[in-house]
């Protein structure tokens, strides 16, 4: 019986590790733009026509350490994508456009375009599936 329970015990604690936590409170630091995003309380800004690594670099070190993944979606471009509900577009190589969850990350008070998928975005968005 013991050893039940401490192989289950194992089991369950080697899934729960296996599987990236989502923050619940939304990350502190990026504010979203209708020309790209910005650092909260700073002029400093990611702005669409960005190159990619450049964008995504400091967008990671606007967000923090979230895992993100890296797309190619067919007739559009490509897709970063951080587990947290935002993602950035870039087509031929620049950074194009965004979309994220509603409430996620702080929009600076604006209003953005609601996708059909019901994510907010700006500039160039793939949709995908």
């Amino acid at each position: 019986m013991k050893i039940q329970f401490a192989v289950a015990l194992i089991c369950s604690f080697m899934a729960a590790s296996c599987t990236p936590a989502v923050p619940d409170d939304p990350p502190l630091g990026m504010v979203l733009a209708q020309d790209g995003v910005r650092q909260a309380n700073s002029k400093l800004d990611v702005s669409f026509g960005r190159a990619e690594k450049g964008a995504v670099e400091a967008v990671v070190k606007l967000l923090g350490e979230y895992s993100w993944d890296r797309t190619r979606v067919r007739g559009c471009g490509i897709v970063v994508d951080w587990l947290i509900g935002f993602e950035m577009t870039f087509v031929d190589g620049a950074f194009s456009g965004w979309a994220a969850k509603p409430g996620r990350i702080d929009t600076g008070g604006q209003t953005y375009q609601t996708l059909p998928d019901g994510r907010i975005g700006a500039g160039v968005t793939c949709q995908r599936g």
